[in-house]
C-alpha cells in the first residue's frame, strides 16, 4: 500500500516531490511533534550549496495533500504521522531517516549563520531568519540534535557546517558567539533528551569564547567531533559560568571518551570543584545516574569513593547518588567498591540513611538497611539538623516512616537535641505523619508540651492545620497559636 502511496507522490512535479520529502524528513526528526508554523516554514526552506533557497508559500492543506495523507494535524494543531506503519516505512523501506538528520541539521545550521551572520539583514517577522520566528527558535534551541542524533562521516555537509558555525575547540566563531549571546539576552533554555536533566541555560555553555561546553553538554565529542577536537589544543581546565569544570559536565553527560581525554591531559579525577553544584567529578556521575561513566572513574580513573566533598550539594558522592535514587548505583558502590564507607557522614543530614528517608527514596532506605546493614537507630552525627533517622524521615514521605518504624524497629523517642520524628513532623506540617507519630508508633507527645516551641513550630502554619495539628496532640485549642494567618 505505502509503494502505491509513494509512487504518487513521485508522479508529480519535482518542486512539489522535493517539499514533500523535505516535510517527511522533519517531521521524521523532530524531538517534538512540530506545530504547523514550524513545519510550514521549515518545509518551504530547500539547501541549495552553501545557502537557503525559500520555495513558494506552503500552506497546511496544500502540504497534507502532496504528501498525499500520510500525515495529519491533530487537534493542538501539530504534524504527526496518521499511523505508526507510515513512520516506519519511510525509516526502514526507503532510507530517509538515514539522511534526514543530516539534512535538518544543515538547515539549522545555515540559517543560524543567516541569522548570526555579520551582514544579517533583520525582517518581518514572517522572515524565518528573523529571531522570532517560529522557525528561527526552532533552529536556535534544536540544532545540536540534530547534529547529534545520526552521526555522521567528517566529509558530510553537516559536520563540515558544524565545524564552521562552531569555529574551532580552541575559539569560538562569531556565528556562536553571536548565538549564544542572544540565548542570554532573551534566557532562552534548552530541551535536552540526552541530558540527566531536560533543560539548560546560556549558564551552562558560556563563556560564549570556548565552544567546548556546548560540544560536552550537546554529546558531540561522542558522535562527531571527536577526533577534530582531539588535533587541537583545548584548556582542559576551564570551567563554564555555572562553575561546573568540563570534566563535570563530560561525566553528567555518560561521555566516557571525553572523560578519558581530559583525565589523559591531567585533570584530576579527585579534585573537589571549588564552585558547582555537585564537588567532584565522581559526585556529578553519580547523581546523574551514570553508572557506567561512575564504574570509569572508580575502576579505571581511580577516583576515590569516600572523598569528603567541601562544596556542592551532597557532601559524598554516595549521598549524590542517594539523593538521585539511583539504586543501582547505591548498590555499586556498597557491593562492588572494596573499603566504602557506608556511614560517611553527610553534613545536615548525618549520614547516607538519613539523607534516602529525607530525599523519600524508600528503595534505598529498604536496600541500606536490609542488605547494607546499615543500623537504623545509629546516631547520625554532629553538625546535622537531625536527630534521627525518624526525624530526616519526618521530611520525606509517610510510607518511609511507617517501614522505618514498623518494619526496620527504629526507635520512635530517640533522645536528641532536636527532639523526636513527631517533632519533626509537627515542623514539616505533615498532618498524616502528625497523626502517624501519635496514634500508631506513639511517640512522646510531652516533647511538644512546652507553649514556647509549639508556636515556634506552627509559626508558619495556616489557622486550619494549627488547629488540626493541636488537635492530633490533644492540646488545648488555644495553646501555641503563634503567628497563625
Amino acid at each position: 500500500m505505502y509503494d502505491q502511496i509513494y509512487r504518487k507522490i513521485q508522479t508529480r512535479f519535482p518542486p512539489e516531490q522535493a517539499i514533500a520529502e523535505r516535510t517527511f524528513k522533519w517531521v521524521l526528526c523532530s524531538p517534538y511533534p512540530l506545530t504547523s508554523e514550524e513545519l510550514l516554514s521549515a518545509a518551504r526552506m530547500a539547501i541549495e550549496k552553501d545557502d537557503i533557497k525559500l520555495a513558494s508559500c506552503v500552506q497546511q492543506e496544500f502540504l497534507l495533500s502532496i504528501c498525499e495523507n500520510l500525515l495529519m494535524v491533530d487537534t493542538y494543531g501539530r504534524w504527526r504521522f496518521f499511523h505508526l506503519s507510515a513512520r516506519e516505512y519511510l525509516e526502514n523501506a526507503l532510507g530517509i531517516y538515514q539522511k534526514a538528520h543530516s539534512y535538518c541539521a544543515q538547515v539549522c545550521l545555515l540559517s543560524l549563520m543567516r541569522t548570526f551572520g555579520p551582514k544579517t539583514l533583520r525582517g518581518s517577522s514572517e522572515d524565518p531568519f528573523n529571531e522570532t520566528h517560529p522557525f528561527s527558535y526552532h533552529a536556535q534551541t534544536w540544532w545540536a540534535f540534530y547534529a547529534h542524533e545520526q552521526p555522521q562521516p567528517e566529509e558530510d555537509q553537516s559536520v563540515i557546517l558544524l565545524k564552521k558555525f562552531i569555529g574551532s575547540p580552541n575559539k569560538s566563531s562569531a556565528f556562536y558567539i553571536r548565538w549564544l549571546d542572544h540565548i542570554k539576552k532573551h534566557s532562552l533554555s534548552f530541551q535536552w533528551p540526552s541530558r540527566a536533566g531536560p533543560f539548560m541555560s546560556h549558564e551552562d555553555l558560556a563563556p560564549s569564547t570556548t565552544p567546548m561546553f556546548a560540544i560536552a553538554q550537546f554529546l558531540l565529542y561522542e558522535t562527531t567531533l571527536r577526533k577534530w577536537c582531539d588535533s587541537n589544543d583545548f584548556d582542559p581546565f576551564q570551567q563554564n559560568d555555572r562553575g561546573e569544570a568540563l570534566l563535570t559536565i563530560a561525566a553528567t553527560t555518560n561521555c566516557i571518551p571525553l572523560c578519558a581525554t581530559l583525565i589523559a591531559k591531567g585533570v584530576p579525577v579527585n579534585q573537589c570543584n571549588a564552585n558547582g553544584k555537585y564537588g567532584s567529578v565522581l559526585a556529578a556521575a553519580a547523581n546523574c545516574g551514570r553508572l557506567d561513566t561512575v564504574k570509569y572513574l572508580v575502576q579505571e580513573a581511580k577516583a576515590d569513593v569516600n572523598l569528603p566533598l567541601q562544596s556542592g550539594d551532597y557532601g559524598s558522592a554516595l549521598n549524590a547518588a542517594v539523593f538521585n535514587g539511583s539504586l543501582d548505583i547505591v548498590k555499586y558502590f556498597a557491593e562492588e567498591v572494596p573499603d566504602v564507607n557506608l556511614l560517611v557522614h553527610v553534613e545536615i543530614h548525618g549520614n547516607v540513611l538519613a539523607a534516602a528517608a529525607y530525599s523519600g527514596k524508600l528503595d534505598i532506605v529498604r536496600y541500606l538497611v536490609e542488605e547494607a546493614n546499615i543500623e537504623v537507630n545509629l546516631p547520625p552525627g554532629e553538625g546535622q539538623v537531625f536527630g534521627s533517622v525518624l526525624c530526616a524521615a519526618a521530611w520525606g514521605t509517610l510510607d518511609i516512616v511507617k517501614y522505618l518504624v514498623e518494619e526496620a524497629k527504629a526507635v520512635v523517642n530517640v533522645p536528641s537535641a532536636v527532639g523526636n520524628g513527631l517533632v519533626a513532623a509537627v515542623l514539616r506540617g505533615d498532618l498524616d505523619i502528625v497523626r502517624y507519630f501519635v496514634e500508631e508508633a506513639k511517640a512522646d507527645v510531652d516533647l511538644l508540651r512546652d507553649d514556647e516551641f509549639l508556636s515556634m513550630a506552627l509559626e508558619h502554619h495556616t489557622k486550619e492545620d494549627a488547629v488540626a495539628v493541636r488537635h492530633i496532640l490533644k492540646l488545648p485549642s488555644d495553646q501555641g497559636t503563634g503567628d497563625e494567618h
